[in-house]
């Protein structure tokens, strides 16, 4: 395997490397001795393109691909971790609607977000489960061409800045009781961070315990087939591994 960059990516590397002294490195002590999302640092690494980094031109994204996508997190995370998950967090619902979003949720949802115009969370964790789906409590419950959902969901990072986030829950449509993906937006009745979660390290990412409480979501939101939720959480976050990855190796 050649890993020999080329020189697009050198030159997305060191821009990267210019920006995080630039901007990020005076800030990051005051992220972490704060605990508090970083809003304008996000919208400056917005508008460098950051956060489309792997999309196409088509849905918003630079076109530099998964290779010029941690280049980035890695440089960043060399001087605030905050800043590169950053990043890998919003990529996980971008990851989700890339694959399986239709063409309509791709417009709508994902061309701001790898625009930077917007930001996403992704509401998998409840108190009782990590990734195991059979755990998880928060019911999508059928109403006319809608659904309402209303569980609670633990730890979601960039709770506070996020316009939109996946949510997984329990369809009843299905017999089986198996998952769905849904997008939702955070401006939506019932929709509630309730307080954020303090955590030892990686601190400004605000991970926050949020209630649904029924929360109505229009059944053009369900991402991909009902009941596949799983393996829309399995891809995105499989994906998202390359971006802890990255940034294991930045702060190293």
């Amino acid at each position: 395997m050649d890993f020999k960059l080329n020189e697009q990516e050198k030159m997305i590397q060191s821009m990267a490397r210019d920006f995080a002294q630039r901007s990020v490195k005076p800030v990051a002590m005051e992220i972490d001795r704060k605990c508090e999302f970083p809003f304008e640092l996000a919208k400056e690494m917005g508008s460098m393109g950051y956060f489309g980094l792997p999309y196409p031109p088509d849905y918003g994204g630079v076109g530099a691909g998964y290779t010029g996508c941690v280049l980035v997190i890695e440089q960043l995370s060399c001087v605030s971790m905050v800043s590169g998950a950053i990043i890998g967090v919003n990529s996980l619902a971008e990851e989700s609607i890339f694959r399986y979003g239709t063409e309509e949720q791709k417009q709508r949802f994902l061309v701001p977000l790898a625009r930077g115009d917007s930001l996403s969370s992704f509401a998998f964790t409840e108190s009782a489960t990590g990734s195991d789906p059979r755990a998880i409590e928060t019911r999508a419950k059928p109403d006319g061409s809608d659904y309402m959902i209303t569980g609670q969901k633990q730890f979601v990072a960039l709770s506070p800045a996020s316009q939109v986030a996946v949510v997984f829950a329990k369809d009843e449509k299905d017999d089986t009781g198996r998952v769905s993906a849904f997008i939702v937006e955070t401006s939506s009745p019932g929709y509630n961070i309730r307080y954020s979660c303090e955590t030892l390290g990686v601190r400004g990412l605000s991970p926050s315990v949020i209630y649904l409480d029924g929360v109505r979501v229009s059944d053009k939101n369900l991402l991909g087939e009902p009941a596949t939720g799983h393996k829309v959480m399995l891809e995105a976050i499989g994906v998202g591994k390359l971006a802890v990855a990255a940034e294991a190796v930045g702060v190293g």
